[in-house]
């Protein structure tokens, strides 16, 4: 037996029975697996990873303009693999760039601030963005990144003579014997998580790299009263100091740790070391620095630590810091906060002397709701009107679109925003927001795809049928042309969709204010209007999808409904079929309808 769930006008589609059998196949070969969302029981983050060039000397650099390998330095926790093979190389997509200063042109001041600005990075919002990937088990992972420029001088990175002493940043400075150039160049410090916390990320790395930098200048800057004093610590073999404790800033390769375990110095004001036991083997104990906030009365988030580390989370104690590393005391303390369930505050204190960072955890829709603060400011700033809405269009119906610009925040941003952007439906192919320059091959797969690079590969590499999307430049062009079709109803969309556009264009200004790597509460609430008024209208196409189904109930127990596209476009006017048609046809609405059949046969199974 066969119903109609509103029986529409016109001819017949097809035979009923035939349709139901085809449908009944198309399921038990798509078999849809069960989204696992990440479990609150799980850390905040899975790795902390600190990437890099590999330490280097004037005479074993590249030609100018030649990028360097970059290398995983140093990853957080240790013993827990990385899920993701060549994570370094999304970190930077095109290789690290370089740079060479002349110290002897260089005043000393302009080196000092070089050596020691906690906040250089913090003037540079372009450099923290974020990547997306997925693991093999099908888990989304995110990765979020801050670029910091450092020296990378290989004897200003180990910080250590050939005697084991400790020697200080001005010594290097002024030393003659040294090399008489200063290689810098950027190293990226990644969190890996499974949840898009990308603010409360970006502060612990912020807070991180700060309480790291501020423990090299007490321990490596000169100070007033001596300009060259060196600090000293024992070291074994393989790279501790006596009391076993290495550093945050040391590499992978134990050969290369450091540590200063003890020193000495012409002050009488203690210095704070940076270096902490490597494991947190000792007893837990249950610390009540941080608490989740709701409604309800508030719970507290339980972390462990050391037993001698108590004192430390309720008191800032010099003799706690100078035999705990801060850097990695902090992802410590980090990774055993408790995930907030949705909707909850959580508040967490990186150390007893900071403030603690307060971060709101969506109820709904996390990442979409993440990835509009994020990314979507930045796209409307970058893309003209019409470039969106051929965008729009080509997502949509499959296209391999290749995104291409030098700014990873402004890249990863043009890219992600349209994961939320297309709501109701999801894109079931490749997103890669940053792909790697080794691996521009993948702009040769024959599925569709969304990529970001750095860099275009020279024209002829190019394939014909790849639209590229120059986001600084605002273009948009392809080989074999453009899509010609237009979203059902377009005329009606882009009427609601102007206003709002022109007032978001009038408050971001283009042409005279600068990127908004920062998105005000204005700007917010506007371009949560636009995507709304997107999303409204992509769910409005199919509102009466229902109206064009029919359900085999010849099995109560086990009911099959199928979409007729027959019915449906027959219904449609004649300008909006083409485009209807061979949507029809992407990955992207099958995955929609599906989803809808089978809630409607769950729904309509007799309960019992």
């Amino acid at each position: 037996m066969f119903s109609w769930f509103t029986k529409p006008k016109g001819p017949d589609f097809g035979n009923p029975e035939a349709l139901t059998n085809e449908e009944r196949v198309s399921r038990m070969l798509h078999n849809p697996k069960a989204s696992r969302p990440a479990s609150t029981s799980m850390p905040a983050y899975d790795h902390f990873v600190v990437v890099g060039p590999q330490p280097q000397t004037p005479l074993h650099m590249p030609g100018a303009g030649v990028p360097l390998e970059p290398a995983m330095l140093y990853q957080y926790p240790q013993d827990v693999p990385i899920p993701v093979p060549a994570l370094a190389a999304f970190c930077f997509p095109k290789g690290v760039p370089w740079r060479k200063l002349d110290r002897r042109s260089q005043r000393e001041g302009d080196l000092l601030n070089l050596l020691y600005n906690q906040e250089r990075h913090l003037q540079h919002p372009e450099d923290q963005f974020v990547f997306i990937l997925t693991t093999e088990d099908e888990q989304v992972l995110y990765g979020i990144c801050v670029y910091k420029e450092e020296v990378i001088n290989n004897k200003v990175i180990d910080k250590w003579d050939t005697a084991g002493e400790r020697v200080s940043y001005m010594r290097l400075i002024e030393a003659s014997t040294l090399d008489k150039d200063i290689i810098l160049a950027p190293r990226c410090y990644c969190f890996t998580s499974r949840f898009p916390f990308f603010k409360l990320h970006f502060a612990v790395i912020n807070n991180v790299l700060a309480l790291e930098y501020s423990g090299n200048t007490s321990t490596s800057a000169p100070s007033s009263s001596s300009s060259s004093s060196s600090y000293s610590s024992t070291r074994t073999p393989n790279g501790k100091s006596s009391s076993g404790h290495t550093t945050f800033t040391s590499p992978v390769s134990s050969s290369s740790a450091s540590t200063s375990s003890s020193s000495t110095s012409s002050s009488s004001e203690p210095r704070r070391s940076i270096a902490i036991p490597s494991t947190a083997t000792k007893e837990d104990t249950r610390v009540r620095s941080n608490s989740v906030h709701t409604s309800a009365p508030s719970t507290q988030i339980s972390s462990s630590y050391p037993p001698d580390s108590i004192a430390a989370l309720e008191v800032a104690d010099d003799d706690f810091y100078a035999t705990h590393n801060t850097a990695e005391f902090i992802l410590a303390h980090y990774r055993r906060v408790l995930v907030p369930p949705p909707g909850s505050t959580l508040s967490f204190r990186p150390t007893p002397e900071l403030p603690a960072i307060l971060f709101k955890r969506p109820s709904l829709q996390e990442e979409e709701n993440v990835l509009v603060e994020y990314a979507l400011p930045i796209l409307f700033y970058e893309l003209s009107r019409e470039n969106f809405f051929t965008l729009l269009t080509c997502i949509l119906l499959e296209r391999k679109i290749c995104f291409y610009c030098d700014n990873l925040r402004v890249l990863s941003s043009a890219l992600l925003s349209w994961i939320t952007l297309i709501r109701p439906f999801v894109y079931q192919s490749i997103i890669i927001p940053l792909l790697p320059s080794s691996l521009y091959t993948m702009l040769e797969s024959p599925v569709p795809f969304l990529i970001g690079v750095t860099t275009l590969p020279p024209k002829g590499e190019i394939p014909p049928d790849v639209i590229i999307v120059d986001v600084k430049e605002d273009r948009v062009y392809c080989k074999e042309g453009l899509p010609r079709l237009a979203i059902p109803r377009h005329k009606e969309l882009e009427s609601k969709f102007r206003p709002l556009h022109i007032d978001l264009i009038r408050e971001l200004s283009p042409d005279v204010r600068p990127i908004p790597y920062v998105t005000s509460p204005a700007v917010l609430q506007m371009v949560e209007g636009l995507a709304g008024v997107i999303q409204t209208h992509l769910t409005a196409i199919f509102a009466d999808f229902h109206k064009h189904c029919i359900r085999d109930l010849t099995d109560s127990s086990s009911p099959i409904t199928v979409f007729i596209k027959e019915s449906f476009l027959a219904q449609t006017p004649k300008q909006d079929q083409p485009w209807l048609k061979e949507f029809f046809q992407t990955q992207t609405f099958f995955a929609f309808s599906d989803k809808k059949l089978r809630s409607s046969d769950e729904q309509g199974k007799p309960r019992t």
